[in-house]
């Protein structure tokens, strides 16, 4: 795997953590991107505005918002 693909499973694990300590639903799916990728890409995008606008909507209507226990290292 390279150096891109591997950042974007971490970042696509770092969603999911997110979403489940938010009680967000959200799925993740298989990225498609073909050859060297640099760690994001369109679809790895939307799912990052996803989340944010989940989290916006938790903490317009007085819910807390969790983002704990997150670590990486890549």
């Amino acid at each position: 795997m390279n150096q891109g693909k591997a950042q974007c499973e971490l970042l696509k694990e770092i969603r999911s953590q997110i979403a489940i300590q938010n009680g967000i639903q959200y799925e993740t799916s298989e990225c498609g991107f073909e050859g060297d990728c640099k760690g994001t890409c369109p679809k790895c995008e939307t799912e990052l505005k996803f989340i944010e606008q989940q989290l916006i909507k938790r903490k317009k209507s007085g819910k807390s918002i969790l983002i704990t226990g997150i670590t990486a290292g890549i």
